[in-house]
């Protein structure tokens, strides 16, 4: 998720889109579990894209704590 939002937001800018405007387009482009949580959200949040983009960070657990506990569980390839 962290990497599409990342795109997403480059393909915004190089596009020139304005800003007010990028949480709607984020929506049309949701699908599934994404999607079912985004209609879950608060009009406000989910029209605000640095907020909608926040809440689906925070939903997958791409937060500090969730990247330190995806770390520590992590396990060496070995060769």
């Amino acid at each position: 998720m962290d990497a599409y939002l990342e795109r997403f937001g480059r393909f915004a800018k190089n596009n020139n889109w304005q800003e007010a405007a990028w949480a709607t387009r984020q929506s049309e482009l949701l699908k599934g579990k994404s999607l079912e949580f985004h209609s879950r959200l608060p009009k406000e949040e989910a029209d605000d894209y640095k907020e909608l983009k926040l809440a689906l960070l925070r939903h997958y657990d791409y937060t500090e704590n969730g990247y330190r506990r995806k770390f520590r569980n992590c396990k060496p390839v070995i060769y």
